[in-house]
């Protein structure tokens, strides 16, 4: 029985340190930040701002780098080019590209004259593997469905708009 358990952590292991080392063949995260914000207009709202930096090793055609988990929500990730002002377009190999998304708790009445959070801006959705970290990176190599556990993120200062 003990062996069996030992195997299956052995297993476990190796597969969790696989999909890792496989993510890397396809890109490299170079820096992985958030930052959180708040509006100045009475109804401005606050949110996250999360941004990735990677370097690809393979280009869009092969591999599509779409979705953000972040506890029970999910964002559809945005990209844009270092140094390249045609955000959304693919990739070549070697590129440095960054992908975005963004958490939005706008300001609402809750009915009786106070103001009350609700999110907007991301769907609740629970992530397809369990991950131990703070986020996890859906992406799609050569057609097949693959994630990549963010460990954390660097937190930069928060933004206060006027």
């Amino acid at each position: 029985m003990t062996n069996n358990i030992m195997r299956a952590t052995v297993v476990l292991f190796s597969f969790l340190f696989l999909s890792s080392v496989n993510a890397q063949r396809q890109f490299k995260i170079l820096e992985a930040t958030l930052q959180v914000w708040t509006g100045g207009a009475h109804s401005g709202g606050s949110g996250v701002n999360y941004r990735l930096m990677l370097l690809v090793h393979k280009s869009s055609s092969k591999l599509i780098l779409d979705t953000l988990w972040t506890g029970d929500a999910c964002y559809p990730l945005l990209l844009s080019h270092a140094g390249r002002g045609n955000p959304g377009s693919g990739f070549m190999k070697n590129d440095t590209i960054y992908l975005s998304a963004s958490k939005r708790n706008p300001m609402e009445p809750d009915g009786k004259g106070e103001k009350a959070t609700y999110k907007a801006g991301e769907k609740n959705c629970i992530a397809p593997i369990v991950f131990n970290g703070t986020a996890l990176l859906g992406y799609r190599y050569r057609g097949k469905r693959k994630y990549m556990t963010l460990l954390k993120f660097k937190e930069l200062p928060p933004l206060r708009y006027p």
